[in-house]
């Protein structure tokens, strides 16, 4: 059955049925990916899926089912699996099927020309940025992983309330990591790229930054234990970021399980410090104009200049709290319940560029990798303790490559210990991005 009169037809039946209120989300999506390996193409992958759920109200309970099967037995199925599980929901919490906000912004989050590009091209992109990576140095000594791959996704809401929203997006992403040896010593680079505009990949840019940074680390040794004034890469902090955000939801606060509880309109940060939640952002892997709940998203500085301004809210959080969702409703998929979760989540530019950060430092250690970033922190105390690569810097200026270390400290302090931010913003393969950022003070274990 097409989706549309699945869509209406179970708004229909779920009214027949008696359930109060109703929203249906769809979700589809279609994914390619072709990765190569010494000339070859070694995985070559394309899926696709699409579901839809179904949320109610009855007897004053929200009860939830899904299916990836549209037609009539799955209409009647899904109605009553909403009221079967509404009946034994047991938490007081109150739920909501939204009405619809006064007006969302028109974002063009689908590039059609990407549709155009042959897979022959991708698979030839792929494999000219092997054999590029390969030549640029004769230290490479190969290329243990690249891979192009692309997707497309739809969601649709629409419930019994009027509200009738859909939004469409594409995007595509190019990852490489070489692996260079030097008198028995071997390093690993990579670079990546994500736009949904294919004249923006450049085989050269991509290989000449993953041979780089591989080749940089050549020689890398530990340095003495101690403290350091650090300097934290982009994407490196981008990452940290990402790690500790579910500190800014307000589900998380309400539960206990967040250091920012009772801390809004003060001082969590240092005063460079402001870290924005961008649905709006060109390009964004997490751009939208709309919530997984309906409700219209906005462009806000969760942080401000080190002050603390709101917590991530869905309508549930916000009623609790007695304040206006902050539109960031999300679930993992049309099988999830709503959650909350940031778009574009990213610390501000500062007007420091990345030489200059190096120079006020002077002395210390510029950090580009951090490992164990699931494993080695502490959700809700902030504690980390981490492995990390980077560069020892001397007079301000990079001196010798460092491995074999481990930082360690404290999320919240390490926020107010921010000295300086650059102008290098930069995002992961997610949706979070940071500059590079100057740190006043960090415990380095090393030798």
């Amino acid at each position: 059955m097409d989706k549309k009169l699945f869509i209406n037809r179970l708004l229909e039946e779920s009214k027949k049925m008696g359930i109060e209120e109703v929203e249906v989300y769809y979700a589809s999506g279609e994914s390619f990916s072709v990765k190569v390996f010494e000339g070859e193409i070694s995985d070559y992958k394309l899926s696709e899926s699409a579901g839809i759920s179904l949320r109610g109200i009855y007897n004053g309970k929200m009860g939830y089912s899904y299916t990836e099967i549209f037609d009539e037995m799955s209409i009647e199925l899904l109605t009553h699996e909403v009221i079967e599980s509404a009946e034994i929901i047991d938490s007081s919490d109150e739920e909501f099927i939204f009405e619809g906000s006064e007006s969302y912004k028109d974002l063009k989050l689908y590039n059609e020309a990407y549709d155009e590009v042959d897979v022959n091209e991708k698979i030839e992109f792929v494999k000219n940025l092997e054999k590029t990576c390969l030549n640029l140095d004769p230290r490479v000594e190969k290329v243990n992983y690249c891979i192009f791959g692309d997707g497309k996704g739809e969601r649709i809401i629409k419930n019994s309330k009027g509200l009738d929203l859909s939004q469409k997006v594409n995007s595509a992403y190019a990852y490489v990591s070489v692996v260079v040896e030097q008198n028995g010593e071997r390093k690993t680079g990579s670079s990546y790229k994500i736009s949904n505009d294919f004249s923006e990949f450049s085989v050269e840019d991509l290989a000449e930054k993953a041979v780089k940074e591989a080749v940089s680390l050549l020689g890398a040794k530990p340095i003495p234990s101690g403290e350091y004034g650090i300097v934290i890469k982009n994407r490196t902090f981008a990452s940290l970021v990402q790690a500790y955000a579910g500190i800014f939801s307000a589900e998380h606060v309400q539960k206990g399980m967040s250091r920012l509880k009772d801390k809004l309109e003060k001082r969590i940060a240092s005063k460079k410090f402001t870290l924005v939640d961008d649905p709006f952002l060109k390009n964004g892997t997490a751009s939208r104009s709309f919530d997984d709940e309906g409700v219209a998203t906005e462009y806000r500085k969760i942080v401000e200049d080190g002050v603390l301004n709101t917590y991530l809210y869905n309508l549930k959080t916000a009623k609790k709290d007695g304040v206006r969702t902050t539109g960031n409703a999300s679930k993992a998929s049309y099988k999830g319940t709503i959650g909350t979760s940031p778009s574009n989540f990213y610390v501000e530019k500062g007007s420091f560029t990345f030489n200059s950060l190096l120079e006020k430092l002077s002395e210390g250690v510029y950090i580009t990798e951090l490992d164990g970033l699931h494993a080695g922190i502490n959700g809700i105390s902030g504690d980390f303790s981490l492995s990390a690569r980077g560069y020892y810097i001397k007079d301000g200026k990079i001196e010798r490559p460092v491995n074999q270390i481990t930082v360690a400290g404290n999320y919240f302090d390490l926020l107010m210990d921010i000295d300086e931010v650059g102008d290098d913003q930069e995002f992961t393969m997610s949706s979070v991005g940071s500059p590079s950022v100057l740190i006043k003070k960090l415990s380095v274990s090393g030798d």
